[in-house]
């Protein structure tokens, strides 16, 4: 289970049956597009609350965290270079 409940929507649009990521690395899981805006919701939200951004910035930063999500390929790529770019991009939106 992931982080909140169970990873990944099931059926979903974007869902591109590879299966899920699973301790014998035989494959890897992606999220699908629900469970990612999911996800990109609650780090930009918790963002916004903690960083106290304003409406352009939470847009921005919900962006980011969509794409960053959307591009995960496993346990694996959790701090790849998705996560550089990720960080970089937030550097920028964030930056007073």
């Amino acid at each position: 289970m992931g982080v909140g409940g169970p990873v990944g929507a099931v059926g979903s649009v974007y869902d591109d049956s590879y299966g899920r990521y699973d301790d014998y690395g035989d494959s890897y899981y992606r999220l699908g597009y629900e469970e990612a805006r999911r996800q990109a919701l609650f780090l930009s939200d918790k963002m916004a609350y903690e960083l106290r951004l304003n409406d352009a910035q939470y847009a921005a930063v919900y962006e980011i965290n969509l794409d960053y999500l959307l591009n995960l390929q496993g346990g694996n790529s959790l701090y790849g270079s998705y996560w550089d770019q990720r960080n970089r991009d937030l550097y920028f939106c964030v930056e007073y």
